[in-house]
């Protein structure tokens, strides 16, 4: 070990840069599933089955996940 500390600070980056990355890959994984759902009310929004066009209710309720979520 040095005696400037410099190895304490490598240590110290080191486990801040892992530390971050642990919620990037939640957040960027919540927002690759809310643009898919994005994606699938779009797609879906024609279809005029009874059983199938649900799609106005999930555009609203990925509406109110995201204005909920606003900070």
């Amino acid at each position: 070990m040095d005696s400037d500390g410099t190895s304490n600070q490598l240590c110290y980056q080191i486990l801040s840069v892992i530390g971050s990355l642990g919620p990037s890959v939640v957040f960027g994984y919540k927002g690759i599933l809310l643009i898919f759902g994005i994606f699938m009310t779009y797609e879906t929004q024609s279809v005029r089955l009874k059983q199938v066009n649900d799609s106005r209710f999930v555009g609203m309720s990925i509406y109110k996940v995201v204005a909920m979520n606003q900070k």
